[in-house]
């Protein structure tokens, strides 16, 4: 047994030897047209490799052409999540987990993460002015856009005294908060009364009944109200 044992290792050596002085012959055997000296079974993983590539691709392919798209969410209108119901996100917004703003208006390093974050938010509706008008539904106080697949022009100007220039009223003690809706695809706001609002109005109040110490007087800036509520 040993005696074959030692036969097989020297035969194995001559060839890895022969393989070393000629590595043609190596990975090309002309006489026994062998590729690595195994054909079957390169051929074998060659074609498994390549079946198993063109399967990955055409998966990827499908998925990112046919069920997802940049312009907007696989599951939209009743099938989103959301079913139709419009929400609220505010501005700045430090934490995603608290709402909570807390600073000291005669320190600049307190406040100024808010003035920024605020900033950040209102430069891409800044940037919207140069834009021509093409690109907008045209949107009058006195009826519904005219393309529901576009949208208004908003003007920060509107805000009143909630401005870059002021820092948003931080360093005055009267901090500014943007509110916006968020963007809900499928949906088309029902206006039932234009002589009202063709806004949508907002309340703001505490979370809790000690709040409404901190809050004092709101002000809502497009100033717009119905029977004296915003």
């Amino acid at each position: 047994m040993s005696q074959f044992a030692e036969h097989i290792d020297k035969e194995s050596l001559l060839k890895r030897g022969e393989c070393l002085s000629s590595k043609r012959n190596c990975f090309y055997d002309k006489e026994k047209k062998h590729i690595f000296g195994r054909i079957y079974l390169f051929l074998f993983y060659l074609v498994f490799y390549a079946v198993l590539f063109a399967m990955m691709t055409g998966m990827l392919i499908f998925i990112t052409q046919l069920i997802y798209s940049d312009d907007e969410p696989y599951r939209t209108g009743l099938q989103s999540p959301l079913n139709l119901t419009p929400a609220l996100s505010g501005r700045p917004r430090m934490n995603f987990m608290s709402a909570l703003i807390a600073y000291t208006s005669s320190d600049p390093q307190s406040y100024m993460p808010y003035v920024i974050n605020i900033r950040t938010f209102v430069y891409f509706y800044e940037e919207i002015k140069i834009i021509p008008e093409r690109g907008f539904a045209t949107c009058l106080t006195t009826k519904s856009p005219d393309d529901p697949n576009l949208v208004c022009k908003f003007y920060p100007q509107s805000l009143g005294p909630c401005v870059k220039e002021n820092n948003f009223g931080y360093d005055r003690s009267q901090p500014c908060v943007i509110m916006k809706i968020n963007k809900l695809y499928g949906w088309v706001p029902d206006i039932i009364n234009f002589t009202m609002s063709p806004h949508p109005l907002v309340h703001c109040i505490g979370q809790n009944p000690q709040d409404a110490e901190f809050f004092g007087t709101v002000h809502y800036y497009p100033n717009v109200t119905i029977d004296g509520k915003t």
